[in-house]
């Protein structure tokens, strides 16, 4: 299997990175026409903060996220200065190092999960005092608010609940990364260099590969047969709850609006049909190519999705 040798993984790595890197002024530039003026100078300032964790992903996390939060708010009537928060939560590692990803899913530890999020808020608190500042019309509760959403945003992966129902709605839209094509091979490869998730699967009874890596997203998203995307193949990808022990949390985290599960059911639906492909890359360069034709089909769905033409 391609993914079993850490040579090429590390070449895997550095496509991907390669690819991402090539296709994010276009995206950006995407993201950015959906943006207000105050929107859009907090997504330079973010998307220009440097990342010294490493964390090549970011940039696209960067416009996933805001992107999905903005269907989001659109979809289900929440206020649109949620998009702030979905800009500037995860900030905070970019004061912080994380491991390379082929050393193993690293930005998992729980110190850092609670680090980025203080930083993260305080970040957020300084950005929008400034745009208030300018004239922005903010008021300082409402940044407290949106503070508080980005301090507690990463609740459900240390065991703690959201209550609040705007956290919720940022929630989901945070979620959206997670099984995005760049989410989910960065996540896919880490894991095959994790002992700690190489242990998880020992003790569910696996061992690691495309197919078993996506039953156990299914798990991590989908807590009965009836929620999953319409037209599942449960012949062939059946759904295991018992598998949401692999997963961050060791738990299910399921859906918290109509509209990231539509965005999320989506993207279950084209990691299914990728499955095939995957298994059967045999070279990393290949595996790029692969990556790179889901990765863009994949960024333009979900810019879509945010301007309203899901329909």
């Amino acid at each position: 299997m391609l993914f079993d040798s850490p040579e090429n993984r590390a070449e895997c790595v550095n496509l991907m990175k390669e690819v991402a890197k090539g296709h994010q002024p276009t995206i950006d530039l995407s993201l950015r026409g959906m943006l207000n003026a105050a929107e859009r100078d907090v997504h330079h300032y973010v998307q220009n903060l440097g990342f010294q964790e490493g964390a090549w992903y970011r940039p696209s996390h960067n416009v996933i996220v805001p992107a999905s939060m903005i269907a989001i708010c659109r979809e289900e009537g929440f206020n649109r200065d949620l998009v702030y928060a979905a800009l500037l939560h995860d900030a905070g590692n970019s004061l912080m190092k994380i491991a390379p990803t082929t050393d193993g899913a690293d930005w998992e530890n729980a110190d850092k999960r609670w680090k980025h999020m203080e930083i993260g808020g305080i970040m957020l608190y300084s950005t929008l005092g400034l745009l208030q500042s300018r004239g922005v019309d903010i008021s300082n509760e409402r940044i407290g608010k949106l503070k508080e959403i980005v301090d507690t945003h990463d609740f459900p992966y240390l065991g703690e609940e959201l209550i609040d129902r705007e956290a919720k709605a940022h929630r989901g839209a945070d979620r959206c990364f997670v099984p995005s094509a760049l989410s989910w091979y960065k996540d896919m490869v880490a894991h095959y260099g994790d002992s700690g998730y190489q242990a998880k699967s020992a003790e569910l009874g696996f061992t690691l590969s495309p197919k078993e890596f996506l039953r156990c997203r299914l798990a991590f998203f989908y807590e009965r047969e009836e929620d999953l995307p319409t037209d599942w193949n449960t012949d062939r990808l059946p759904l295991d709850t018992s598998l949401e022990k692999y997963n961050e949390g060791n738990m299910c985290e399921t859906f918290y609006t109509r509209t990231d599960k539509a965005i999320i059911d989506g993207m279950f639906m084209c990691r299914a049909e990728e499955l095939g492909v995957v298994e059967d890359v045999a070279t990393p360069q290949r595996f790029a190519r692969m990556f790179e034709d889901f990765y863009k089909d994949e960024l333009a769905s979900i810019l879509c999705f945010a301007r309203g033409n899901n329909k």
